[in-house]
């Protein structure tokens, strides 16, 4: 998918390598207004969406990194 989205929104735009799955399972933690690490924590939603967090940070750690290293 990350080919597609750049080849629609340009390759200035971020897209990261997690994806998160369709599940029933999210569906229903939303009909009953929780989170997803609320209503299946073990679930492969929740596990997904932790990873992207893991990913997220790891890419915020390298751009202030990168940023750093420009202000030098």
């Amino acid at each position: 998918m990350p080919v597609k989205s750049a080849n629609c929104f340009g390759h200035s735009t971020e897209v990261f390598d997690t994806v998160i799955p369709h599940s029933i399972r999210a569906a229903e933690c939303s009909a009953e207004g929780k989170s997803i690490f609320a209503y299946d924590p073990k679930g492969k939603v929740a596990q997904a969406y932790n990873a992207l967090t893991k990913e997220v940070i790891q890419h915020e750690k390298q751009r202030q990194k990168h940023r750093a290293e420009i202000g030098r």
